[in-house]
């Protein structure tokens, strides 16, 4: 197979979309399939969280590669277009802290999660 997984990923997050990519590029069909699986136990919050942060700075990292594969990297093109960037950048700064308290607290919501990413890659240079 001529398609390799990408050893320029230094850090966590986003290898796999931009593999899977690769792989539709090439015509090749990918089938998804149901997986259950057991969890023996979960990282706690803080650890999750600052992992989805090194992704989202791999995947801005990557950006041009990965493209329209992310919907989070859709929302960021989008509002790069739109020239609004500013606004989630600003929305990061003022409520980012009290975002991660409720990510990291005993009820994190998913919605805060999202919003948190997009805001996080708004923030990046």
């Amino acid at each position: 197979m001529k398609i390799r997984f990408d050893e320029s990923f230094r850090e966590y997050g986003y290898e796999d979309v931009l593999f899977g990519r690769q792989l539709e590029h090439e015509g090749v069909k990918i089938l998804h399939i149901d997986n259950p699986l057991i969890h023996l136990g979960l990282e706690q919050n803080e650890v999750f969280l600052a992992k989805t942060e090194q992704a989202v700075h791999n995947a801005f990292q990557h950006r041009d590669r990965i493209d329209d594969s992310s919907t989070l990297l859709k929302h960021y093109k989008r509002l790069s277009k739109w020239r609004m960037r500013w606004f989630f950048r600003l929305h990061f700064h003022i409520w980012g802290r009290l975002m991660k308290q409720n990510l990291t607290g005993r009820n994190p919501g998913l919605k805060v999660f999202s919003f948190y990413k997009l805001c996080y890659i708004c923030s990046l240079k």
